[in-house]
């Protein structure tokens, strides 16, 4: 639909932009709070971060080559950038960042690895928190769409036909561990059926079984997950040069 953006934020408390909203918010109770806990959301899209976190007490820089998306953001509070990571230098900040959001955004990438380290070294601060999250290509419906000789790309979801790059839970974690990240936490993902029906959403007759898809899916993520989110900290000793 012209003028709205690909991405819109998906409010349901188990979405990745939920559980990214729930960890940026555990570094800032961490934190001292002098200066305010700045947070780079690179790949930003329609700012569904800053639309999460709009009454906590942060600053949200986001950069994105979707103008529609940047405008949606820039409702949302979030301080915007115009920029494809792609291509060019990154935009700069006064400050390093506390916190750096990669989500949904790697697997548009043929090469992520350079990247993430690239942002990393542009804008993280020493010890500062590196959230990821990667849809999971392993997903039961994919495999069993797979055993039925299918492989349809869409226009949203883990087939998405902008994607480039796939991941397992496995393959994402060794990305990470080769960009230098050390995994504190990982999240898992349902499906998320309340796009697929309004029935599914909170405080609707079918909800229950979105959060029992939710519960099982923490029990078996690698097969189950939508998408895996990871919090970590980036090594300092592989700083490439900014």
């Amino acid at each position: 639909m012209p003028g709205t953006t690909r991405y819109p934020a998906k409010r349901d408390p188990f979405s990745s932009h939920s559980l990214i909203a729930r960890e940026v918010r555990l570094v800032r109770r961490n934190a001292s709070g002098v200066p305010p806990l700045l947070v780079v959301d690179a790949g930003c899209g329609s700012g569904a971060l800053a639309e999460f976190l709009g009454r906590e007490q942060l600053s949200i820089v986001g950069f994105d080559s979707d103008e529609i998306g940047l405008a949606a953001a820039r409702r949302h509070g979030e301080l915007t950038v115009a920029a494809d990571l792609r291509v060019g230098p990154l935009p700069a900040l006064r400050r390093p960042a506390d916190v750096l959001v990669c989500a949904d955004v790697l697997e548009h990438f043929s090469d992520p690895g350079p990247l993430l380290k690239k942002l990393m070294a542009h804008y993280l601060a020493p010890g500062g928190t590196v959230i990821v999250s990667l849809p999971n290509v392993a997903h039961f419906y994919v495999r069993a769409q797979l055993a039925l000789g299918r492989w349809e790309y869409t226009e949203r979801g883990i087939l998405d036909q902008t994607h480039v790059r796939f991941f397992t839970r496995r393959s994402a974690r060794a990305l990470l561990a080769e960009s230098g990240i050390v995994v504190h936490r990982e999240r898992a993902t349902p499906l998320p059926l309340p796009v697929v029906h309004p029935v599914f959403d909170r405080d609707r007759s079918l909800y229950w079984i979105h959060a029992l898809s939710a519960a099982v899916t923490r029990v078996w993520p690698s097969l189950l997950a939508y998408q895996h989110v990871f919090v970590g900290t980036w090594l300092e000793r592989d700083r490439p040069p900014r």
